[in-house]
Formats: structure tokens, C-alpha cells, sequence
């Protein structure tokens, strides 16, 4: 996997994941980040990616709890427009079986909160549809 698609990854799991009212990311996530990076990387590199994630986090999550709604809004729309565009990055460059990968990937890190949220089904849904991975309810 080139480092330019790793960062892309990395940037969608920032972008999708659940920061809490503190500000915080959880343990567990934070453990679907680690165990995915070690799966892909050496140890070393792991943890320099870990901390490219970790940078990703503060990018994009710090300032959703102090901001009115308008901006709350605005950021989302940015939000989906930066994931689209990571998406028809990784879709150039990945096989389809890399792409359901990463879906899976990304559905694993997800569920670790206790209710998939609109928010995060209409994100795999646009993953998806991205990477053209039918649903359930169409065949291949």
C-alpha cells in the first residue's frame, strides 16, 4: 500500500471517528487504529502513522464542540467534501478487494460505539457507493 493511500485511510478513520463532549477519542478506537496500522506496517512505522492519525484527530475534530451551529455546519460540508475526495483517491489507486477492506475496516471502527449513528451510515454509504460496493439488497 503506498504511503499516499495509507494517509488517505488515516485521514478517513480522523474523519469519521466519534469525538465524545470532552473532545475525546476513546481507547477502543484508538486500539482499531493501532491494530489496523500494525496489520499493514512494521512496528516502527506504526507508531509514526498512530501519530499522523492522532494529528488528523486534533485537525479535524478540534473546535466542533465551541462553534455555533452555522459553523458546526459549515464544517460537516467540509467534512463530506474531504472524504469524497480521499474516496476518489483510494478508488483510483485500489484493487476492489483492498476497497472492501477498507469498508470493513471502516465498519469495525465504527461499531465500536454503542449506536451506528445517521452520520456514520450515511458515510459508509457514501464509502461505498464510492468504491462501488453494492448493499446487501443488490448483487454484484
Amino acid at each position: 500500500m503506498s504511503e499516499a493511500i495509507l494517509d488517505a485511510l488515516i485521514q478517513l478513520f480522523a474523519l469519521i471517528v466519534d469525538v465524545d463532549e470532552e473532545n475525546v477519542v476513546s481507547e477502543r478506537e484508538k486500539e482499531v487504529m493501532r491494530s489496523f496500522l500494525t496489520q499493514q506496517l512494521n512496528s516502527e512505522l506504526a507508531a509514526k502513522y498512530m501519530v499522523v492519525f492522532e494529528e488528523y484527530l486534533l485537525l479535524f475534530h478540534k473546535a466542533d464542540y465551541y462553534q455555533d451551529t452555522k459553523k458546526k455546519e459549515k464544517r460537516r460540508h467540509l467534512a463530506r467534501k474531504k472524504i469524497c475526495d480521499i474516496c476518489e483517491k483510494i478508488n483510483e489507486e485500489l484493487q476492489h478487494s483492498q476497497k472492501v477492506f477498507v469498508v470493513i475496516q471502516l465498519i469495525e471502527f465504527i461499531s465500536l460505539g454503542e449506536v451506528i449513528s445517521k452520520k456514520e451510515s450515511d458515510f459508509l454509504e457514501s464509502v461505498a457507493k464510492t468504491f462501488n460496493i453494492p448493499d446487501s439488497g443488490h448483487s454484484p
